[in-house]
């Protein structure tokens, strides 16, 4: 499960490199966050995690952009707070001169800092692919150990206790 969600984080990134609108950009780059994220936090019912014994065997450049990635998701992509990943601003228009002096309108901005950029696809791709490679020894070694464990088992006792 974790190896195909990670999948679908590149297969996400993979999208956005195919030169979409930004509002269509931005909708994959925060899925792909969130796909990503999905096996690092605590929801209930998730039986499968990466902890941080996984992140922990990730390269330092990896290991940071994990970080980064996490807080984006923490702080602006899940949740709405005080962040540094989006600048607002209002602004007041003012008459030029100084005959009558009246406010002309207000403006609002809403700038994304952080949002996509190729440097952070290339991170993402990078940082998935090496822990689908974590992944798949972990899933290995479980795979060999269950093996084990039901190899010394009475086969008829599989047969007869097995669901139809």
């Amino acid at each position: 499960m974790i190896q195909n969600e990670l999948n679908q984080t590149i297969n996400l990134i993979s999208q956005i490199e195919e030169k979409q609108s930004p509002d269509i950009t931005q909708a994959l780059w925060h899925a792909a966050i969130m796909s990503y994220a999905r096996y690092f936090t605590d929801a209930k019912g998730r039986g499968s995690r990466l902890g941080k014994e996984t992140i922990n065997l990730l390269a330092k450049n990896l290991k940071s952009f994990h970080a980064f990635v996490m807080q984006l998701r923490n702080e602006y992509v899940a949740h709405a707070g005080n962040n540094s990943q989006e600048i607002t601003i209002t602004a007041i228009v003012l008459t030029p001169g100084s005959i009558e002096k009246k406010i002309q309108g207000v403006y609002y901005f809403s700038i994304d800092t952080i949002g996509s950029g190729y440097e952070h696809y290339v991170s993402m791709k990078n940082l998935c692919s090496e822990l689908i490679n974590l992944v798949g020894v972990k899933k290995e070694k479980a795979e060999r150990n269950l093996l084990e464990i039901y190899q010394s088992k009475c086969i008829d006792d599989l047969y007869e206790n097995a669901i139809n």
